[in-house]
């Protein structure tokens, strides 16, 4: 696989920058290939040009290292006949507005390459993106083989500058390009596209996240997605080197290890906000350990009222539970990065301030970096930081 992923992204940048409008919109597509044809275009585009050109895609590429002939063709012309019409749905605040997507796709047999001019509506959503984009991961887009992970992919990586996002049922079906056979009930969704699709991308990319229901009465009318932090080898190294030392790197994983696997997506919501709210965190790991024992249906509702309540089993019940966890002191790590930006560069600062993040945690670490930078006791040292 990586040798594919390789092949496949030689000569251009791992880091592809995409307007947010597009990697939200929604454009109908009906294979996995035509988000692929899109990434790789964005690829192409150069920080510095000032009007549009033709791009040139490799048919190999865009096949993902199959043999050109034969099926693969008759899906190559299928996927152009279809890109010519292509019609982009972009938000806005009133409605949405629909623009042409491509105004010329040409297709060179010999060199096996599709040539492609953007629709010239499409220059400011592709040049001069200094604001309002996302940044992704080439390598890993193009490992995703389902429509569906693709689009939530990109939708998420929109969004990674916030902790939490929620979006209506509705506009979610959109932007994945859900059919209408699975719109008619939540759970044929959830299993049929967005389990599946949350399973493909913690696979084979970077992107770590969690997602809750909202809803109306008893109907889902939105879904509230969080962020969270992949775990670092290292840091996996460090837990499972000395089951004994009682160091757990970092509280949130360490909470969310022990919900039940079927329960982890809601409860997470549930933990990061008591954790967030200054909960104790054993407390929490009490309540975790008595809802798994007691909760017979709606598990992180239980969760959320055993925290309120600190209930928590006999001691006695689960001796090898409750041993006292050494967590590291959160003003520690506050204290650690606050003193990097005197002593060191910035791009330094950063891996200190992504070695505090594996520590406790980037969602309850991240706002605590945000405070300080607002009143003074920390800055911005360098574009590093500026991720932060």
């Amino acid at each position: 696989a990586k040798k594919l992923i390789h092949m496949l992204t030689r000569g251009r940048p791992r880091s592809v920058k995409m307007s947010n409008a597009i990697a939200r919109g929604s454009y109908d597509a009906c294979s996995y290939l035509e988000p692929r044809i899109v990434a790789l275009l964005a690829a192409q585009v150069h920080s510095s040009e000032k009007q549009l050109r033709d791009y040139v895609l490799s048919v190999e590429d865009i096949l993902g290292g199959k043999p050109e002939g034969g099926k693969n063709i008759q899906i190559l012309e299928a996927i152009v006949d279809r890109l010519i019409s292509k019609i982009v749905r972009i938000k806005r605040p009133e409605g949405w507005v629909a623009y042409a997507f491509f105004s010329a796709v040409a297709y060179d047999s010999k060199q096996k390459t599709l040539t492609i001019s953007l629709h010239p509506d499409m220059q400011k959503y592709f040049l001069n993106l200094r604001k309002h984009f996302t940044l992704f991961n080439l390598w890993e887009f193009l490992q995703l083989n389902t429509v569906y992970s693709q689009k939530l992919f990109l939708f998420l990586k929109s969004w990674e500058s916030e902790e939490s996002i929620e979006i209506s049922l509705d506009e979610l079906y959109e932007i994945m390009e859900i059919p209408a056979s699975f719109r008619t009930n939540f759970s044929i969704f959830r299993t049929k596209a967005l389990e599946k699709a949350q399973k493909e991308i913690e696979q084979k990319t970077q992107l770590r996240f969690a997602w809750q229901p909202l809803r109306q009465g008893r109907k889902v009318v939105a879904i509230r997605f969080l962020h969270q932090q992949k775990n670092l080898e290292h840091s996996n190294s460090t837990e499972t080197s000395n089951p004994n030392s009682g160091i757990i790197p970092n509280p949130l994983r360490h909470l969310i290890n022990l919900v039940p696997e079927n329960q982890k997506s809601e409860a997470t919501a549930v933990i990061t906000s008591a954790l967030r709210n200054g909960t104790d965190i054993n407390t929490v790991r009490n309540a975790i350990l008595y809802a798994n024992k007691h909760a017979k249906s709606n598990y992180s509702a239980y969760l959320n009222k055993a925290i309120a309540n600190q209930w928590s089993l006999p001691e006695s019940s689960h001796p090898e539970m409750y041993t006292e966890p050494q967590f590291t002191s959160h003003e520690e790590l506050l204290q650690k990065f606050s003193s990097a930006r005197y002593l060191r560069s910035g791009r330094q600062t950063a891996e200190i301030y992504n070695e505090c993040c594996n520590i406790y945690g980037r969602m309850l670490f991240k706002e605590d970096i945000v405070d300080m930078v607002m009143t003074g006791k920390a800055v911005l040292l360098d574009d590093n930081m500026q991720k932060l």
